[in-house]
């Protein structure tokens, strides 16, 4: 099964943004929204691929009713 269009597009534009290097980190700002999930989604991929990179998420509640 192919990917949607959505993430072929994010990973031909951001993942080449992010070269990796070995004291790289990254924290991840997660709310449970769309955006913050697709954004975690595709970096727990780039890190599968590059594992000597830190990766953390941190839940963010924005408290919007």
């Amino acid at each position: 099964m192919g990917e949607s269009i959505d993430l072929k597009l994010i990973r031909r534009y951001l993942l080449p943004l992010l070269s990796p290097a070995p004291t790289q980190s990254f924290i991840i700002a997660y709310s449970g929204g769309l955006d913050s999930h697709v954004l975690l989604h595709v970096m727990s991929e780039w890190h599968k691929k590059n594992p000597e990179l830190q990766l953390q998420a941190v839940h963010v509640n924005h408290q919007m009713n």
